[in-house]
């Protein structure tokens, strides 16, 4: 089997779709992606049911399971920078700022806040003293990437089985063409 050929699934393919989109310039598109695959994998380490550390009478929330994962993981993610945003008048850790901030933005309204932009300055730059102005550049993109490509829940051990069974349905049931005859 070819690279080309080689079966990504799951986080392996979000990653793979923002560098795509990365290398092509959509750096909110490959932002999006790479949420997508950190939420997965987060919920890899903190499956559906795993109990909330802060009221573990509950289950734990999406909210939280990214949230620990990423305070779990943070030191790839910052290393020499400050682990904490100011904005909006508010400091916030910089996971609950991407959850919010980052990741609701582009999920649940299709494109950064206003105040929110890509350009080549740090990972995370502030602009204002009210925290207003935020920008992001590539190194915040390869820095979540690293983050996910080499959690545990994603090693090629983790995820085998699945890519096994997948191109096992795939020999049996092929998927249907999608050229037209003529």
């Amino acid at each position: 089997m070819t690279d080309a050929e080689e079966l990504l699934i799951r986080v392996h393919s979000r990653i793979e779709d923002a560098g795509l989109l990365a290398d092509k310039d959509r750096y909110e598109g490959a932002l999006l992606m790479l949420l997508v695959a950190v939420a997965a994998t987060s919920r890899k380490r903190y499956p559906r049911g795993t109990p909330s550390n802060d009221r573990p009478s509950r289950k734990m929330s999406d909210r939280e399971a990214f949230q620990t994962f990423l305070r779990d993981e943070i030191w790839q993610l910052v290393k020499e920078h400050e682990d904490f945003v100011v904005f909006r008048d508010k400091k916030l850790p910089i996971e609950e700022f991407l959850y919010e901030f980052l990741r609701n933005q582009l999920v649940h309204e299709g494109g950064l806040s206003v105040d929110l932009y890509p350009h080549d300055g740090a990972v995370l730059t502030i602009n204002k003293a009210d925290g207003s102005g935020i920008n992001f550049k590539p190194l915040l993109l390869t820095r979540l990437n690293d983050v996910v490509w080499r959690a545990p829940e994603n090693s090629y051990a983790e995820v085998k089985p699945e890519r096994d069974a997948i191109k096992q349905r795939r020999a049996t049931h092929p998927p249907p063409s999608t050229e037209t005859g003529g």
